[in-house]
């Protein structure tokens, strides 16, 4: 659905920096406001796709990221069709490594997800810590990690530390659902020291616990 922001609003958003406006338009979700950016500079992708160096999201999540991470961690579907149909690079990467499918891979988003896949971003990208849209799907609802299973994802990809996402699964107490559909998908442990040790310290939290 088109969000609509009311006309001060808009004055405020104009006033800003070209490049801090456009990221917040995207983060408001007013498909309108980014499409008048975007126009002014010609579908420029070297603005489409410019990277917010300020910082000023300490999560790390919207830090150095392009107006296409704002858009999709703020579920703004119109606004993530806009920006892809005016030249919106989906492999480009945030501070943490994250492309724009981690992000909808995290927010649970599977509508993005298909508009990113369809877009041709790449499944199986790792960010900082190694770590795949599979894995980041993991805290989402199951709906995303089915669509990434029917998208041949590798369910058993080690991240940076040896680590796979049925290691990740035990170690964030995921609901059964989940766990059913890694195991049904070939999911197995990883074999790395650290992978063991969180499986491991999961089953005595878990002992303790009785």
């Amino acid at each position: 659905m088109k969000k609509m922001i009311c006309g001060a609003c808009v004055a405020i958003l104009l006033s800003l920096a070209p490049l801090e406006a456009l990221h917040q338009a995207a983060r408001e979700g007013n498909v309108e406001l980014v499409s008048q950016l975007l126009r002014e500079h010609d579908n420029d992708n070297a603005y489409v796709n410019a990277i917010d160096t300020e910082g000023r999201d300490d999560s790390g999540l919207l830090s150095h990221a392009t107006a296409l991470h704002v858009a999709v961690e703020n579920g703004h579907y119109d606004v993530v069709q806009l920006l892809l149909k005016s030249g919106a690079f989906v492999e480009l990467k945030n501070r943490l490594g994250d492309t724009a499918l981690h992000a909808a891979a995290r927010t649970g988003n599977v509508p993005i997800a298909k508009l990113l896949v369809k877009a041709g971003a790449d499944k199986e990208a790792k960010n900082n810590s190694g770590s795949t849209p599979l894995r980041a799907s993991l805290k989402s609802q199951i709906g995303m990690l089915e669509f990434l299973l029917k998208q041949k994802c590798d369910v058993n990809a080690e991240d940076g530390f040896g680590v796979r996402p049925l290691d990740w699964a035990f170690a964030f107490d995921v609901t059964d659902a989940i766990w059913n559909l890694l195991l049904a998908a070939g999911a197995v442990h990883g074999t790395s020291g650290l992978a063991r040790g969180l499986v491991e310290t999961k089953k005595i939290i878990l002992r303790d616990r009785r």
